[in-house]
């Protein structure tokens, strides 16, 4: 996309509040359910 780029930390300020707010309003319907893969 131009123009944009992978430089969190220029946004951290304005956009961490923002997910946090949405974190904190949004829960699970149930338990998480954990699944393992092998490496290879």
């Amino acid at each position: 996309m131009e123009g944009h780029d992978h430089d969190f930390y220029a946004v951290a300020g304005d956009l961490n509040p923002k997910i946090w707010e949405f974190l904190k309003a949004t829960s699970l319907s149930s338990q998480p359910e954990w699944e393992s893969y092998k490496r290879r």
